[in-house]
């Protein structure tokens, strides 16, 4: 599989999850807003597991924004192969009952490889990781989306694909934040909403950059933030050239 300089692949209609009605939900797991859940399904025709979030009684507003943020990002006719899947939701615009959504089952969050395995990755890997994470953000980020929670590594989570190798698939979409218009405050500041998520993920690329060092990519401290994730992507991308494993460089999962 050829490196995607293009971003994204084909979401296509007929590989959706769905749900049937009653379907029961097992518990993995609970946060400050809500929490989140399996539950049998079917993705493209087929069996298959579906994630499940399921906010507590006073967050269905703050689940809602971030449902339409994922749609925004994931429920096009193209989508990020690095960005969970977006498939339905159960309530109302404004106030969501459930959000259904691609489960991600034999991963871990890079917060755990980073405690653990860190010292045993291969500048390839290392070089992946950042690739596709600049290529996410360069999606989300051209849907006017910034995930503002990406310094949270357990957000990020890595999956063993066909090549061997791990791959990057962002999940969480709670504190993203869309941008738009500039507004004027009353104390005459003008301020663009949703500024502070963007700069966020691109601090912290900045960051992880910094943290795996100038021989992976070279040094992006003076790289202007408009071209810092262009320039990680153009720096890194050479590693899918680099994959040993038969047929190449492959995201598709092992599993």
């Amino acid at each position: 599989m050829a490196a995607r300089n293009d971003l994204s692949i084909p979401n296509d209609p007929s590989a959706f999850g769905s749900v049937a009605d009653g379907a029961v939900l097992t518990l993995v797991g609970e946060g400050a807003q809500g929490s989140y859940n399996t539950c049998p399904g079917t993705v493209g025709g087929s069996p298959r597991t579906i994630g499940c979030k399921v906010p507590k009684a006073g967050a269905k507003a703050a689940m809602a924004r971030e449902r339409k943020l994922l749609a925004l990002t994931q429920g096009g006719s193209q989508k990020s192969p690095f960005i969970v899947d977006y498939y339905s939701f159960v309530g109302t615009e404004q106030s969501v009952e459930r959000i259904y959504m691609e489960h991600i089952p034999e991963a871990t969050d890079f917060q755990t490889v980073k405690d653990n395995e860190w010292a045993g990755w291969t500048d390839v890997q290392k070089k992946i990781f950042l690739y596709e994470f600049a290529l996410a953000l360069k999606w989300v980020h051209g849907k006017n989306i910034g995930l503002l929670d990406c310094k949270n590594h357990e957000n990020i989570l890595l999956r063993r694909g066909l090549d061997g190798l791990l791959h990057v698939k962002i999940i969480d979409f709670g504190s993203a934040q869309e941008r738009t218009a500039k507004r004027k405050m009353t104390s005459g500041y003008v301020m663009e909403l949703g500024l502070k998520a963007y700069e966020g993920d691109l601090e912290e690329l900045r960051n992880l950059c910094t943290i795996f060092g100038p021989t992976i990519v070279a040094s992006v401290q003076d790289v202007p933030k408009e071209q810092l994730v262009d320039t990680v992507i153009s720096g890194t991308q050479g590693a899918c050239a680099q994959v040993t494993a038969p047929g190449g460089y492959n995201y598709l999962p092992s599993q």
